[in-house]
């Protein structure tokens, strides 16, 4: 396991939709402004990154 302080990371939410084919088409795409995670947030089993809004671009 590597050691680690922090690091920086971007977020991109993709939303799909399924075509009459079956196939998966890309209708949207949503960035968000770098955010610099902590080792003790991600550690943190009650830290849900998925549900922090952040600032899109």
């Amino acid at each position: 396991m590597s050691d680690f302080a922090s690091f920086t990371a971007n977020r991109v939410d993709r939303t799909y939709e399924i075509d009459q084919s079956g196939k998966f088409v890309l209708v949207n795409t949503k960035r968000y402004k770098a955010k610099t995670y902590t080792r003790e947030m991600l550690a943190d089993r009650a830290y849900n990154i998925y549900s922090d809004k952040g600032t899109e671009e």
